[in-house]
C-alpha cells in the first residue's frame, strides 16, 4: 500500500516535469511513526540519463524503496526530483 501511494506521488511529480522539465535524479524519504525509534530515511538515486517519463522514476523509485524500506510504520513519504534540465524530444 505505503508503495502505490509513493508510486502516485512520483505519477504527480513527473506531470509536471513533463511541461518544462527532465529529471537527473529522483529522491524518496519516509518518516516512520512516532512509535518506532528509527526516524526514517531520504536516499537519492542518479538516473542514467535525465527523463520525465512516469515509467522511468517508478523504476526508479521502486528499486529506493526496496533498498530502503524494511516494513516500519509510516508516517510520511517525500518524493522528489532533482538536477533538472530541458527535456530531450528524443521518443
Amino acid at each position: 500500500m505505503i508503495f502505490f501511494i509513493a508510486y502516485e506521488m512520483v505519477n504527480e511529480v513527473s506531470m509536471g516535469l513533463r511541461s518544462h522539465h527532465a529529471a537527473g535524479k529522483i529522491a524518496l524519504g519516509i518518516s516512520y511513526s512516532r512509535d518506532i525509534e528509527e526516524r526514517g530515511f531520504k536516499h537519492q538515486v542518479k538516473l542514467a540519463r535525465q527523463t520525465n517519463y512516469s515509467k522511468d522514476l517508478n523504476t526508479q523509485l521502486k528499486k529506493l524503496f526496496k533498498t530502503c524500506w524494511r516494513g516500519q510504520l509510516v508516517r510520511q513519504i517525500y518524493v522528489a526530483c532533482a538536477s533538472w534540465s530541458q527535456p530531450c524530444m528524443n521518443k
